[in-house]
């Protein structure tokens, strides 16, 4: 059986921690062409780096992540910012 990746490129992003609060998640999913958004919940019972009642990464939460604001529209991180270290 050949080595699968541990994620797919659609799902890329680096682990992606963020304190308790209200965000919202942009990405491109695969073969659409359109950005969506998405609301997430980090609450303190939440494991760092996740969010939501199943504790699922940050990174995962949409795919070909881009950027994430917190509720007041301030970019937080963005996907822009990763290739400038590059």
């Amino acid at each position: 059986m050949a080595d699968r990746p541990e994620r797919s490129p659609s799902y890329a992003a680096p682990k992606i921690a963020l304190p308790p609060g209200r965000y919202r998640v942009y990405g491109f999913p695969p073969m659409t062409g359109l950005l969506l958004d998405k609301w997430i919940d980090v609450t303190d019972d939440n494991a760092p780096g996740c969010y939501g009642p199943a504790d699922i990464e940050v990174g995962l939460a949409i795919p070909n992540l881009v950027r994430i604001e917190d509720a007041s529209g301030a970019t937080l991180w963005s996907s822009a910012a990763l290739e400038h270290e590059r």
